[in-house]
């Protein structure tokens, strides 16, 4: 693997980015070499906002106190301590599923993930959030 500038996964700085990634084994390994904490999210069995949440408390390890609501998503976001990690990278799948099924929670979703990505990077914790472009598994 080539190196890649300090700061940046796949050649990326933090935030918001779409991906047509083959492999998200090899996002995985680079995140795993920077001592970046990597969670693979798919939406594609998700129809509701309930999924959705339930689908990121659990490649999150959300702690007991989850409540699944939009404040807590958000709050625990924006803490993520207890994965013990220099920063966070998200790759999430099966857009296209939930963006059927529940549009205006897909919606919720990708504002807190920006908010998130922007509150995180101005204290020094970044984040990288792929949308994976293919629902391809």
């Amino acid at each position: 693997m080539s190196l890649k500038p300090p700061g940046t996964v796949a050649g990326l700085a933090p935030g918001i980015h779409s991906t047509d990634i083959d492999s998200p084994q090899s996002l995985a390994s680079e995140a795993a070499e920077r001592g970046l904490f990597f969670a693979r999210i798919d939406l594609t069995d998700c129809s509701d906002k309930a999924g959705l949440l339930q689908a990121f408390g659990s490649a999150l390890a959300f702690p007991s106190w989850f409540g699944e609501n939009w404040d807590a998503f958000a709050d625990c976001l924006a803490d993520l301590d207890w994965l013990g990690a220099a920063g966070h990278v998200l790759l999430i799948e099966g857009r296209t599923a939930i963006a059927r099924h529940a549009p205006e929670a897909l919606e919720t979703c990708e504002e807190i993930l920006a908010e998130t990505v922007i509150e995180r990077g101005e204290h020094g914790l970044p984040m990288w959030v792929f949308w994976r472009t293919t629902d391809a598994p």
